[in-house]
């Protein structure tokens, strides 16, 4: 009897510790797919970001390695997601907004589609009749794309706009500028985000080459969430790590290499309505 009970108890640390139910320290997941650098390159950065939560934070700028980093750790205790990511994880990893990022002073921007300056079309309308290719690196979840960038007003897939994923969306803008193929592939326009729109206006080689089509509502930046397995004190403990960041020199610095300028309150009224708009009548 005694011995059937130490068994147990042992089966039920490992497997505790093993789905990720008993951690050491908090963690926080960074996922941007199609972001600049890779998980080995950004090692430092978060090494650094770690320290500041008292804890381990990891980069992946590919979401299939994130869910083989979470299926081999389990749960983070907080991540920062693309918003694509974020619908895609909502109900699998019981995601909860907790925090939001500022870009520029901002908690909310809008996605811009721009057309060759001579672009026949002069709205989505005439745009998507002409089954155009679209590069972004931002619209891995076609839902997000269809539904909440271009609020139903551009159908994607076989019949509508064909869209391509990218890492390199600079190079598909000097194609789209040139005319030129990419990867095969022609370029009819590209969907940037605010942040990458603001640098576009400061580079004179692309003034009066390209023209902004649509630009959509303002959206919130890539939020800040829990998830289902979640420290409510771990979470807490991150979020005031994060906020902290742009009180000091070393913090500033920090949120300045992650393209940031602060953390902030949770957008959720905003990201619900974001997951109204996707998940449409489904």
């Amino acid at each position: 009897m005694g011995r059937t009970l130490i068994r147990s108890l042992i089966l039920v640390l490992f497997w505790g510790i093993a789905s990720g139910v008993a951690t050491a320290a908090p963690t926080l997941l960074v996922c941007y797919p199609n972001a600049p650098g890779s998980t080995e390159s950004a090692e430092p950065v978060m090494a650094e970001l770690g320290q500041r939560l008292g804890g381990q934070a990891v980069y992946f700028n590919e979401v299939a390695a994130a869910e083989a980093w979470i299926e081999e750790h389990g749960q983070p205790t907080c991540a920062i997601v693309s918003l694509g990511v974020y619908l895609r994880w909502r109900e699998d990893h019981g995601l909860v907004p907790v925090a939001s990022t500022e870009r520029r002073g901002k908690t909310h921007e809008r996605y811009h589609l721009l057309v060759a300056q001579d672009a026949p079309a002069t709205d989505l309308d005439t745009f998507g009749k002409a089954q155009p290719t679209v590069w972004s690196g931002l619209l891995d979840n076609r839902a997000f794309a269809e539904r909440v960038v271009f609020a139903g007003k551009l159908s994607l897939g076989d019949a509508g706009v064909r869209l391509v994923s990218t890492a390199q969306p600079l190079r598909a803008l000097r194609r789209l500028k040139s005319g030129r193929e990419f990867e095969g592939h022609p370029v009819d326009g590209v969907v940037l985000d605010g942040p990458a729109w603001e640098e576009l206006q400061q580079l004179a080689s692309f003034k009066g080459l390209l023209r902004e089509l649509y630009q959509s509502e303002p959206l919130p930046t890539p939020p800040v969430v829990s998830c289902a397995t979640s420290d409510p004190a771990e979470v807490a403990a991150v979020v005031k790590a994060l906020e902290g960041l742009s009180q000091d020199d070393a913090g500033k610095k920090l949120l300045q290499t992650l393209q940031l300028t602060a953390f902030r309150g949770p957008e959720t009224e905003a990201l619900a309505r974001v997951v109204t708009a996707a998940e449409g009548d489904e």
